[in-house]
């Protein structure tokens, strides 16, 4: 119950700053087509998923891969269409469970998306947050690239509170 009350607050305060929209789709309304068509009628200039995991396919499948291989297309296709609109897109996708031990390697790299090949295929920029429990401790979370199509991996530590607030910043470049 507080956190409800923590969220409504936040999003009326949200509301008060201007033209940024916060939305839960309901079950069967997580679909590409349902969210780029509800994206475009706000005038967003930009959409944020948060995330992948909770989109909904139109068909069914069986694996989760597939599922994802689907959306993962059927979104690029979508927010690059000029008819309708080219709707700059950033989709948060979880890292699979070798990325994520405590012992793994610092960097993250694509290969590293759970679930699905066609992720790390088919977006422009891969951007990963990870923490383990020493930067978790300082309240940081590193910020890595993990692949581009026009630049090479970088890493950045960031000022990462929230607790009772949002605070997010740059502290330096992060060397591994």
């Amino acid at each position: 119950f507080e956190e409800q009350k923590r969220l409504t607050e936040s999003q009326d305060r949200l509301a008060d700053m201007g033209p940024d929209y916060i939305e839960q789709p309901d079950r069967g309304e997580r679909t590409v087509q349902y969210i780029t068509n509800r994206a475009r009628q706000l005038g967003c200039d930009f959409l944020v998923i948060d995330q992948l995991s909770f989109m909904e396919s139109r068909r069914f499948y069986q694996s989760t891969t597939d599922k994802h291989a689907e959306i993962i297309h059927e979104l690029k296709e979508d927010v690059a269409n000029t008819a309708n609109g080219k709707l700059p897109t950033m989709l948060a996708v979880q890292l699979n469970r070798a990325a994520s031990r405590d012992h793994a390697p610092p960097r993250r790299h694509r290969h590293n998306i759970a679930n699905s090949s066609a992720i790390e295929q088919t977006v422009h920029l891969a951007y990963g947050l990870y923490r383990n429990k020493e930067i978790r401790a300082n309240d940081c979370m590193v910020l890595d690239i993990l692949g581009s199509r026009r630049t090479d991996p970088k890493s950045w530590l960031l000022n990462w509170k929230l607790n009772n607030t949002s605070q997010f910043s740059v502290i330096n470049e992060y060397e591994d």
